[in-house]
């Protein structure tokens, strides 16, 4: 898994310009940043972004149902106060867990739990969870099932 994802990325149109046998003068080489290392702490792209998309949902659904987004320095916390901090739970989870093994570890192994089951949770005891769930449209100020 280490390799795999701490190898160099190639440039795309590169390989299929070489696969279709083309010549290309110029092709730029490609580095993006897909993993930050640090000891054994790999996060990745895909660690930061697929849990941000969901916690603009859950910042997207508070608007929704208070009209406002909550603020967390007045103790609003709302879905995404909750998210946040699952979120950082699951990170603080994964560092620890790699370093006490001494050996990395797939972040959203950590993160999506920590994210997902607060949120869950929170959301069945103030009974939105099928809203929550199956999504929402604004339409007029009310809501449409999707």
């Amino acid at each position: 898994m280490l390799k795999v994802a701490t190898q160099p990325t190639v440039n795309p149109v590169k390989v299929v310009a070489e696969k279709l046998d083309i010549k290309i003068s110029v092709v730029p080489l490609l580095h993006l940043p897909m993993k930050l290392v640090i000891g054994h702490s790999m996060i990745g792209l895909g660690d930061i972004v697929i849990p941000s998309l969901f916690l603009s949902y859950c910042m997207k659904f508070d608007f929704y149902t208070s009209g406002k987004t909550p603020n967390m320095l007045k103790g609003e916390f709302g879905y995404f106060g909750i998210g946040l901090i699952g979120y950082a739970v699951g990170l603080i989870t994964t560092m620890i867990i790699a370093s006490t093994f001494d050996a990395p570890q797939p972040a959203l192994l950590y993160l999506v739990p920590s994210t997902l089951i607060p949120i869950c949770v929170n959301s069945v005891m103030l009974g939105d969870f099928g809203i929550f769930w199956r999504g929402f449209e604004l339409y007029n100020g009310k809501h449409a099932e999707v």
